[in-house]
């Protein structure tokens, strides 16, 4: 059970990082805020991405699907 939480934990890591690096790779001036709340019941809170443009924010989930062989 928890090694599943340690994989989600993983999952978020690598797709924060897809995400910084598609902003820089498109020359985007970004600022990041990581896995911080802007207020108490702020449900996006694993990353946001701020710009001149627009402000994203992301509430990142993984779930493990595991496959079930019926004989």
């Amino acid at each position: 059970m928890l090694q599943d939480a340690h994989e989600g934990y993983e999952y978020q890591d690598y797709l924060t990082v897809a995400i910084i690096f598609d902003e820089l790779l498109n020359h985007r001036e970004a600022s990041f805020v990581i896995d911080r709340k802007s207020f108490p019941n702020d449900k996006f809170d694993d990353l946001k991405v701020i710009n001149t443009s627009y402000v994203d924010c992301y509430q990142i989930k993984y779930t493990l699907i595991r496959e079930t062989q019926i004989y």
